[in-house]
């Protein structure tokens, strides 16, 4: 069975904002899914350790999958800045 780990301080984080924790959990699980079929066909270029970011609504996660545990792990969630570059300037 698939599960997600969180760490307590992105935990935290994702509880604050209503809707947030279960709509990443899901995000993560459809991943999760994915490399998990990817790894059975054996087309998997997966390294194991690395660090993966996800965009839910305005926070970026960064994660880990260990697909022999069948698990995510949230490492972190923070809120992104509005881009710089898309405001307008008059002159």
């Amino acid at each position: 069975m698939s599960r997600v780990e969180v760490s307590s301080r992105a935990e935290r984080i994702l509880q604050d904002v209503p809707g947030l924790y279960q709509r990443a959990r899901e995000m993560l699980l459809g991943i999760l899914e994915t490399a998990e079929q990817i790894r059975f066909f054996g087309d998997s270029y997966f390294l194991p350790d690395s660090v993966m970011r996800l965009r839910v609504g305005k926070f970026e996660l960064s994660y880990t999958l260990d697909l022999n545990r069948g698990m995510a792990s949230v490492l972190s969630a923070e809120r992104i800045s509005e881009d710089v570059g898309s405001q307008s300037t008059e002159s």
